[in-house]
């Protein structure tokens, strides 16, 4: 038995987004393999609970892996297979490995593509590679490395023909699948910074969303408008066809956390505000009135 955290979509809840690893290891505790793969899936999942998101996501780490990728193997046969009607996956993103080796420079991430038979999802699986290596340098600090995959669990979903991306360090650490795999041995910085990428790509692949209550009417929006978006340093508002003078300007972030509220008074058709001491990623930006609440997504590169 397994335990599997399945986060309901809003848009297209029976349509599935995989993000996997695996907690099994060869020797020792596998503190990098997979340790750190476990540890970061368990952390979007906590991050991603409350945030909507247009498919569902499942977060699963499989064990076996080691032994021949036996848990995934298994899941495929018996629960993507075996669904009247079969599963229907967006993707899968497998994370493997992701703590490299203590006291070097650890700044490229490894994104890895399908380039092995079945041949009809190897387009796909280059598509939403690239994605995630845009998703890895938009989000993290991390240089993203094109590759393939291979030999972990998403490769059983590859031969199902399933679309397929991951990640899996650029250095690799000589301690894997051994009783040093220890968490001295790994760059504790660098998993910080993939698992940054991971949330931010999670993110794009689920389409996150906002919900329909965090708006008074989602279909009215009076125009308002947040733009450049993706912006850097300096945001505009567009306060659209509201009539209003005065407002205020929140902006927040993926863990809930308001980290800029600005209240204008008589304020003009365009105002615009610096955003540039925050850091890149996906927020939240709600223009509130005394009758109105608008949520628009923005993301900061």
């Amino acid at each position: 038995k397994n335990l599997i955290v399945t986060k309901m979509g809003t848009v297209y809840p029976n349509t599935y987004v995989i993000v996997c690893g695996h907690y099994d290891t060869a020797v020792g505790s596998g503190t990098n393999d997979n340790g750190s793969g476990v540890v970061t899936i368990l952390e979007i999942a906590r991050l991603l609970q409350n945030i909507p998101t247009e498919y569902s996501i499942k977060f699963i780490n499989f064990s076996g892996e080691e032994d021949g990728l036996l848990g995934s193997t298994h899941y495929v046969t018996s629960v993507v297979n075996g669904t009247t009607p079969k599963m229907d996956i967006k993707l899968v993103f497998n994370i493997d490995e992701i703590g490299s080796v203590a006291g070097i420079v650890n700044d490229k991430i490894v994104c890895e593509r399908d380039l092995f038979a079945p041949t009809s999802n190897n387009a796909a699986s280059d598509v939403v590679t690239r994605e995630l290596m845009a998703c890895t340098e938009l989000y993290s600090p991390l240089k993203a490395e094109l590759s393939y995959a291979y030999g972990s669990d998403y490769m059983p979903f590859q031969e199902n023909g399933e679309v397929i991306t991951g990640f899996f360090e650029h250095y690799y650490s000589p301690h894997a699948h051994t009783t040093q795999d220890l968490l001295v041995n790994l760059d504790t910085t660098y998993v910080y910074h993939v698992a940054k990428a991971a949330i931010g790509a999670t993110l794009h692949f689920a389409k996150a969303t906002i919900s329909t209550s965090e708006t008074e009417n989602a279909n009215k929006d009076f125009n308002v408008s947040f733009f450049p978006n993706p912006v850097k340093d300096r945001l505009t508002i567009n306060k659209g066809k509201l009539t209003v003078n005065d407002y205020s300007f929140t902006i927040v972030d993926i863990h809930g956390n308001r980290v800029l509220k600005q209240q204008f008074v008589n304020a003009e058709l365009l105002e615009t505000i610096d955003i540039s001491k925050l850091n890149s990623g996906i927020y939240m930006a709600v223009l509130e009135t005394d009758g109105h609440r608008i949520t628009k997504k923005i993301v900061i590169e």
